[in-house]
Order: C-alpha cells, then sequence, then structure tokens
C-alpha cells in the first residue's frame, strides 16, 4: 500500500488534525491507483502548517505523500541539517 486510511469520527470535521476511530478502507492502506480513483471524485486538498496533501469521502481519510509534500520534506531537512 502508498497511502494510509483512516475512519473519521466525524465525517463533517475532515482536516489534516481531525479525529479518527480507527483505521479506514482496506485496512489502513490504499494503492496509488485508488487514492487517484478517489482524488477524481472527491479532490485533494493541501495543509500547509504540515505540509502535507490529503483526501477524504464520508468518513474516510487518506494521505498520501506527492511530489509537492516530498519537496517540502526535503527543503525542511536541508534547511535544518
Amino acid at each position: 500500500g502508498l497511502g494510509h486510511t483512516f475512519q473519521l469520527n466525524d465525517s463533517n470535521i475532515h482536516d489534516f488534525a481531525a479525529p479518527v476511530v480507527g483505521i479506514g478502507y482496506g485496512g489502513g492502506w490504499m494503492t496509488f491507483i485508488e487514492y487517484c480513483l478517489l482524488v477524481k471524485i472527491a479532490g485533494s486538498h493541501w495543509d500547509d502548517e504540515a505540509k502535507v496533501n490529503y483526501t477524504y469521502y464520508s468518513d474516510q481519510w487518506t494521505n498520501v505523500g506527492d511530489v509537492r509534500a516530498a519537496t517540502e520534506k526535503a527543503l525542511f531537512v536541508k534547511a535544518n541539517s
């Protein structure tokens, strides 16, 4: 698997730090293809504080690191080394 999935405690609260009740779809993992299909349906969101992308649909929340997130992490490491 590539993406981490979680089941949201409340489907109306779905930001990066939203409370979850446990693992989500696929036993907590989602493939990149599944993630791409989900993004087509639900869209992708960016959390500027955590520097990560995520998507959600109903009570399912998923994070898959993309190029932007990887770049942000690399810049952080470079700036703090």
